[in-house]
């Protein structure tokens, strides 16, 4: 492989060891920079050309958020799984984008320090990105499902709603019946 060049005079040469969610975006950027394709070109070159974009150096920042986020994803994919996202659908990813990350960045900004421990805006705007594209894998199918997971889909209120119902036929379900069944087919 050629000798790595800086893509930009104020983007130096670091380690391709990517830091650690939650560092601050100047080590991040640091890191996208030295992400190279096999020619010697920086990835982010090679994709801006290959996309056949046209936005200039606005185009080329863009693709350095989205290769963070890239990695943030297959980190937590690694950590996580696809269940929960599965479990979710389309409709829990965007109660987890307004409710959750949405939420964390309105606290952050009406914070006089615009910083919560461990919880930088930075990462608030990537998980929104992520949840973005996650939400639109699982609208195209290109998400597993609960049923090739092999996992329990039903929703809390599906199964309580099932053992109200079994209680409320009276075929001798007892109320420790009915809390039996919701432990066992709650949500894992």
């Amino acid at each position: 492989m050629p000798e790595q060049q800086p893509l930009f005079e104020d983007c130096p040469v670091y380690p391709e060891t990517a830091p650690p969610v939650g560092s601050e975006w100047a080590s991040i950027y640091d890191w996208t920079c030295t992400l190279y394709h096999y020619d010697g070109t920086s990835l982010v070159d090679y994709l801006y050309d290959m996309l056949d974009l046209g936005g200039g150096h606005l185009s080329r920042r863009f693709i350095h958020h989205m290769l963070w986020c890239i990695k943030v994803f297959d980190r937590k994919q690694q950590n996580y799984g696809p269940e929960n996202i599965a479990k979710l659908g389309e409709s829990g990813i965007m109660s987890r984008v307004s409710d959750d990350k949405f939420s964390r960045l309105k606290t952050l900004n009406q914070n006089p320090d615009g910083v919560l421990e461990g919880e930088p805006a930075l990462d608030a705007w990537h998980d929104a990105c992520i949840y973005g594209a996650l939400g639109a894998m699982v609208h195209v199918g290109d998400w597993p499902s609960c049923e090739e997971l092999g996992i329990n889909s039903k929703s809390i209120e599906q199964v309580c709603h099932e053992a109200i119902e079994m209680a409320a036929r009276g075929d001798g379900t007892t109320a420790d019946d009915a809390l039996r069944y919701i432990e066992e087919n709650l949500p894992k």
